[in-house]
């Protein structure tokens, strides 16, 4: 077996001071323990927890020994967990070199098979990705093949985890996917391509899917909706909103509901409730309630609605659902 990285106990009240006290000490271990091949298989078969904390020592301490995983990533099959170990941990250690390990697995993999497929979804949820990874990407997205739309997907993430650290790259990558949107020519095609804005989580896709809210096929408003799903925008939150008391289709306003759970920068719950007062479809319903309940850490009148609606309604199945959910309030307060 494996001599794993250690993990210490530090006596201090903070998380992040323990967390760096503990990763510090990892990588001590990690200098002194070469991460040779015959280690590298051995991490693969190893039932330890400590065994991703492991690998994540030497790669975020040595560069060399991303090349050395990246080698072992690509003898394994992709339904095994060695497979997802070593991936997971060189799309988790945000290093340059693990990135490169990782994109070239990936590149060498094709196009086209269930091992291509799974390496980009990994390039996808890379921590800090790099130019080299979204590069790889945009020549996956480009191309015809099995990849071709988790590609496509993946640079909605990368996106969305690049808003914070370069606002440059993040904004061109919105721009050149937002395009993509506007020249799709089917339905179908448009909510993929909605899909894949709402993964980049910009305030930007409320403006670029305007007109996708107010299509005539509902599977394209229901894809805008979810695609404004983190309600970053006053302009999202408006737009959810009016889907929501508006929307000819259950199953949109349903999701708009949905939504609203998670929206920040409008007044979402009173939404809700006002739509609740008035609704009568039982999937939107359902949904509404859910999405109060949602607000239950924040919002001091979530368990009152919940318990509101449990004495007012007029469907068993509904009143239950709002007893389970205002007992699940209680029990979290």
């Amino acid at each position: 077996r494996v001599d794993a990285a250690p993990v210490i106990a530090v006596a201090v009240d903070g998380r992040a001071e323990a967390a760096e006290q503990e990763r510090l000490a990892a990588e001590q271990w990690a200098k002194t323990h070469p991460l040779e091949p015959a280690l590298c298989a051995a991490l693969v078969e190893e039932d330890a927890p400590d065994a991703l904390r492991t690998l994540m020592a030497h790669l975020t301490t040595n560069p060399a020994a991303a090349a050395a995983v990246g080698r072992a990533l690509e003898q394994q099959p992709p339904s095994g967990r060695g497979f997802q170990r070593l991936a997971d941990a060189l799309a988790r250690a945000g290093t340059e070199a693990a990135q490169a390990a990782l994109t070239a697995a990936a590149d060498r993999s094709g196009q086209d098979g269930r091992t291509a497929t799974l390496l980009t979804v990994h390039q996808g949820m890379a921590r800090a990705p790099g130019a080299l990874l979204e590069a790889s990407l945009r020549r996956k997205a480009a191309a015809p093949g099995d990849a071709q739309s988790t590609a496509q997907l993946a640079l909605g993430v990368v996106a969305s985890r690049l808003a914070g650290t370069d606002p440059a790259r993040h904004g061109a990558l919105v721009a050149d996917l937002a395009a993509r949107y506007r020249a799709a020519n089917t339905d179908a095609a448009r909510v993929h391509w909605l899909h894949v804005l709402g993964n980049t989580a910009s305030p930007e896709v409320a403006r670029i899917a305007a007109d996708a809210l107010v299509s005539p096929a509902e599977e394209v408003r229901r894809a805008a909706v979810h695609a404004l799903r983190d309600g970053s925008s006053a302009e999202a939150c408006d737009a959810l909103t009016t889907r929501l008391r508006q929307d000819s289709a259950p199953v949109v306003r349903a999701a708009a509901a949905g939504a609203l759970s998670t929206a920040t920068s409008c007044a979402a719950f009173d939404a809700l409730a006002a739509a609740l007062a008035e609704e009568r479809d039982e999937q939107v319903v359902r949904a509404t309630l859910e999405a109060l309940a949602a607000f239950a850490a924040s919002e001091p009148r979530a368990l009152a609605a919940l318990e509101e609606y449990q004495r007012t309604c007029g469907l068993a199945s509904l009143c239950r659902t709002a007893k389970v959910l205002a007992m699940a309030v209680r029990g979290r307060s």
